[in-house]
């Protein structure tokens, strides 16, 4: 596919007026794209479909899609954050059946899955197979020319997948990927170009740190070489040159809060006004402006003492208008830390390598100590981070379970859900999956204190009983003997 300026070209989209035998004409939006096609060699493919026939609702809801990722982007909102509204933003314009989001891991040069939602693993390995095995798609080589992937979901025949590439400075920086079984195909794989080239651009613009809590390579370093050390998981704790520091010292508890903001912005400059806005939200701009400059003051006197009046802070940085944190490795964030031995826990697990997920595992569990900044339960500023974060706890114990049951420990696999439902106990699957693993462990009757246990914790939570799923299981585990257990239903999904 060429466009007339010689160059190449990987998509044409027109709206052809096509004449009938009875003199009837018809409107056909033509979609023409490059794309690899069930892990085939790159092919053209040509969607076609009559505009009558398509939802007249469709180019509005991806319009609309479009709009919100773009204000998204545009936001103050962390990294995380930002990825997470655009895949679940796209998901839902497509009314897709599942998806996932996949970075680049350039240390171990390949794709790794960040997010997923409802998507089989059969799915996941042929995709994989198909981005490993695709030049387009790799983050190792500068960028050839943007691939579409497209192929028929191994598990249902009715299902299609699609995969569009995030490329960013070059380079393939990540994919979306969602499965479907719709009419509105062109509209999806539109709006997935449109939201992955505004995902690349904010790639492009986001600084190394950020990138990290993703799954980009970053050098390995030990707390202790960190100038300061935040750890935020749980209370609050500050190590400065080797030395605890008391929250006393802090002399005003704005420049407390301050501190905690930047942390949680990491990577992410943030603009006074906003700043002004966090702390102060009802505060008079004018007055809050004036307070801010004091609050920033204290700061720096907290954390460098030392620093020479008119001195340029080393820690608390400026950027023109913007505030940061010191985004280099002066500064260890233990969330950042426990976030990337987790994706390398999940990561060697997928590949087979249990020794390796086991001691990331191990790692993470140590660093997890609590929620994310625990003495903060009202601030919205940090409330979407702890949330995301108890939910990478939650699921990277229910995956090692996995990994132990595969090398036959039942114990440390029964340990790794209670674990999980130790922070979140409303989590039915996790039960489920705990029964299951007491039945094949021969601790019957406790499989059966744990069906009751859910079916109380589900009521007074929820207010729902147990799903059908729930009771099948509890009802194997009465039918059994002690010869046929119930067979775990633990899975790598929630």
């Amino acid at each position: 596919v060429a466009n007339p300026n010689g160059r190449p070209a990987w998509m044409h989209s027109r709206l052809l007026e096509i004449n009938g035998p009875d003199s009837d004409s018809k409107l056909i939006d033509r979609l023409l794209l490059r794309c690899v096609v069930d892990g085939s060699e790159p092919t053209n493919l040509c969607l076609l479909n009559t505009v009558d026939s398509a939802d007249p609702r469709s180019a509005s809801r991806f319009m609309q899609a479009v709009e919100k990722v773009s204000a998204t982007i545009s936001s103050n909102a962390g990294f995380d954050e930002v990825l997470t509204d655009c895949f679940e933003t796209v998901l839902t314009a497509a009314r897709a059946e599942g998806g996932a989001l996949l970075l680049a891991d350039s240390e171990a040069q390949q794709m790794v899955v960040w997010h997923q939602q409802n998507i089989s693993p059969d799915t996941m390995q042929t995709v994989s197979r198909v981005i490993e095995g695709t030049p387009q798609f790799s983050a190792a080589t500068p960028l050839q020319q943007p691939l579409m992937a497209i192929g028929t979901c191994p598990d249902d025949d009715s299902a299609m997948y699609l995969c569009a590439p995030i490329q960013a400075q070059g380079r393939i920086r990540g994919a979306m990927l969602l499965t479907t079984r719709g009419l509105d195909i062109p509209y999806v794989i539109r709006t997935m170009h449109a939201v992955c080239g505004q995902m690349g651009a904010y790639f492009q613009g986001t600084s190394p740190t950020r990138e990290r809590s993703g799954v980009d390579s970053q050098t390995k370093r030990l707390p202790e070489d960190a100038r300061l050390q935040v750890h935020t998981l749980g209370r609050l704790r500050l190590i400065l040159d080797g030395q605890p520091v008391p929250m006393s010292r802090f002399k005003r508890s704005k420049a407390l809060t301050l501190l905690k903001i930047l942390v949680a912005h990491r990577g992410r400059p943030i603009p006074r006004d906003k700043l002004v806005e966090m702390i102060w939200p009802t505060s008079d701009p004018m007055l809050s402006n004036r307070n801010l400059r004091v609050v920033l003051h204290s700061l720096r006197r907290t954390l460098e003492p030392g620093l020479t009046q008119g001195g340029a802070s080393t820690l608390v940085l400026n950027r023109g208008d913007l505030v940061l944190l010191d985004p280099s490795e002066s500064v260890w964030v233990d969330a950042e830390d426990f976030d990337q031995q987790a994706r390398q826990a999940l990561k060697h697990a997928a590949q087979d390598q249990v020794e390796e997920a086991i001691a990331c595992y191990n790692k993470a569990s140590a660093l997890y100590q609590g929620e994310y900044m625990d003495d903060e339960p009202y601030s919205d500023w940090c409330l979407f981070e702890r949330e995301r974060l108890k939910e990478v706890y939650i699921n990277l114990n229910a995956q090692i379970a996995l990994t132990f049951v595969g090398m036959d420990d039942f114990d440390q696999a029964i340990e790794a859900c209670r674990t999980a439902l130790g922070v979140d106990s409303g989590r039915e699957d996790i039960h489920r999956a705990l029964m299951g693993l007491l039945s094949q462990s021969g601790r019957r009757d406790e499989a059966l204190r744990q069906f009751d246990l859910c079916r109380w914790t589900l009521s007074q939570e929820i207010g729902v009983p147990p799903s059908p799923e729930t009771v099948a299981v509890y009802q194997a585990i009465l039918d059994a003997d002690s010869s046929q257990p119930a067979k775990s239903s633990i899975s790598s999904t929630r």
